[in-house]
This record gives C-alpha cells, structure tokens and sequence, in this order.
C-alpha cells in the first residue's frame, strides 16, 4: 500500500522524519511526498488509485510558514478526494479550528511512542477500510467508527478476559486487528474512534482480579501510557466489578469496569456517548 506524504521538509529521507518513515515501512507502507507528485493545485491530477491514506505533517508556527498556504491546499485535495488523512501536529502548536474535524495526533517527530500508536493505526484502520470498500458496495452510517487493534501480551495471562474485552468492543461496531500496539506495558487494546467528528484514541489495560497485580499500579501505568503516547482516554478492565475506591481513584481520562459493567454499560449508553460524556469531563470537567 502507498499513502501520500504532505510535508515542508525536502528530503523524505531527512532525519525529522526518520521515526515516521520508519513506522510506516513496517506497516508495509510506502510513503510518497507529494512534492514527487505535484505540488499544491497539481496534486490531484497526479494521485495514483494505489495511495490509499495520507499523512500530514503540519509545520511550527504554522501560519507564518512559507510551505503553509501549499500544505492547506494539499490537506484540502486529499479531503475532497475522500483520502483517509492523519494530521501530525506538533504539541506546543495550534490546530487551526477548520482542521478540528480531522483525525490528528499530538506528537513531536521525535516521539516514537505517540507516533507509533497513531501512525500505527491509523495506516491498518485505512488499510481495512479500503479492503472492505474493495470488497462490499460503500455504506453510509451515523454510527461511531472503531479501530480496535491488540497487543502482543494477548499471549499472557488474562488471554480470555482480553478476547472477551475485543469481542465485546468488536460487537459495538469495532473493525479489530491484530497487531502490536507497542513494547511497553500499561495497554492491551487501543481503539481510534471519531465522536461527532472529534477524532478520539482510547488505549485499554484489561487486568483479572486472579492475577497478582496491584490496582493502584494499574492504574498509574495506564495513565502514564496515556500521556506518553498522547492517548485522549483509558480504560481498565477487570473480571470483577471494581471496589468504589479502585473507581475514584482514577483520574478522569480513565475509566474502571469490569467486564459484566462494561458490557451493561454499552448496552445501555452505548459506545459512543460513554466516550462522548468521558471526554466532555476531562475537556470541561463535567
């Protein structure tokens, strides 16, 4: 699979970009800068059918970049033609509101964590999105789009409880892929969801009650996997419903159920709207 490259920086091979090259390749993709195509306006008669997603990666100081009208323009094609699109925007800048919809991560070039979980997958959701439109006629729905992919500690304890968190994720409208999420521990599962075109990426520990594991741990592990690959939301999973203070612990970006809480909970509220009302209190703190 190929998928366009839109950035400032010349050289594709640059060091800048090492980390997300890199991260692509073995995701076997290959990435094309649009400046081999055709920069700006002349983009869109030299895309081939075979770039099938595309990468952004917004300049610093973004409004007074000389490369910034180009890079619009070029965002702007790839949103016409339907190009699944990622944006990578450095922390310390501003999105600029009109690019709010659009799937973004938060990520310095250099941070191979964070670029690893969302380049990671955001190139397999758009590599099952066009598998399954080659494969069925397009359909339109209202319905949240998930991205579940998994871990390679699916080999280790706690392996039912965390085919059971997927199938419970994957019957709430979840496309699920297996593949690593990362090498460090604190996740099992990370799932890309748009909530009312909010692009959102929870990443979930699933822990069994039977295992020698300290709550506590967990929960700090968790959220220190949260901020370290930029995550908006967690959640941690348990085979029993969890004590009132293992609940209040947690911060607000985390959520605590068990498995048979979990599923009454989407049941009832739905994924969507439960990730909707988690996000609100970390945003608004209501």
């Amino acid at each position: 699979m190929r998928a366009l490259l839109i950035t400032t920086l010349t050289e594709v091979d640059s060091d800048e970009l090492r980390h997300v090259v890199d991260i692509s390749a073995r995701e076997n993709v290959q990435l094309v800068p649009t400046g081999a195509l055709g920069a700006g306006a002349y983009l869109a008669a030299s895309i081939e059918p075979e770039a099938r997603a595309a990468i952004a990666i917004l300049p610093k100081r973004s409004a007074e970049h000389p490369g910034w009208s180009a890079i619009m323009v070029e965002v702007g094609i790839c949103l016409g033609m339907a190009i699944p699109l990622l944006l990578i925007v450095d922390p310390s800048e501003k999105l600029p509101p009109a690019l709010a919809p659009v799937r973004h991560a938060r990520a310095r070039l250099d941070d191979i964590d964070s670029l690893r979980l969302h380049i990671g997958m955001f190139l397999r959701g758009a590599r099952q999105v066009s598998q399954a439109a080659g494969s069925r006629p397009t359909r339109h729905t209202d319905t949240v789009t998930t991205h579940v992919e998994t871990s390679d500690s699916w080999t280790f304890a706690g392996h039912k409880l965390q085919s059971d968190v997927a199938a419970l994720l994957s019957s709430s409208g979840a496309l699920l892929g297996a593949a690593v999420v990362g090498d460090q521990p604190g996740v099992d599962l990370a799932f890309a969801v748009d909530i009312q075109r909010v692009p959102t990426t929870v990443v979930v520990e699933v822990k069994p009650f039977s295992g020698h594991w300290a709550p506590t741990s967990a929960i700090q592990q968790l959220s220190r996997h949260i901020e370290e690959t930029g995550a908006d939301l967690g959640l941690l999973i348990t085979d029993k419903s969890p004590a009132g203070p293992l609940v209040r612990q947690a911060p607000a970006n985390i959520l605590v159920y068990s498995l048979e809480d979990l599923s009454e909970a989407l049941r009832t509220t739905g994924l969507e709207r439960l990730l909707r009302e988690a996000r609100n209190r970390v945003v608004h703190g209501v």
